[in-house]
């Protein structure tokens, strides 16, 4: 994961505090993170749902 830290609660994962990049977001504006990653059997799974602040995002 880039411009953000991970925490991660059973099978919730949370990317936050955009490690030193960005920490204030002007209104209207937007930011960036990323990651890579793989599933195994029997853990994660795909993700269902996105948040921001406790509202779901649409896809883009």
């Amino acid at each position: 994961m880039w411009n953000a830290s991970r925490t991660q609660d059973g099978r919730n994962v949370t990317a936050s505090h955009p490690s030193g990049y960005n920490t204030s977001i002007p209104p209207g504006a937007s930011v960036n993170f990323g990651f890579s990653g793989t599933s195994r059997p029997g853990t994660n799974g795909l993700p269902t749902a996105f948040t921001l602040n406790g509202s779901v995002c649409a896809a883009a």
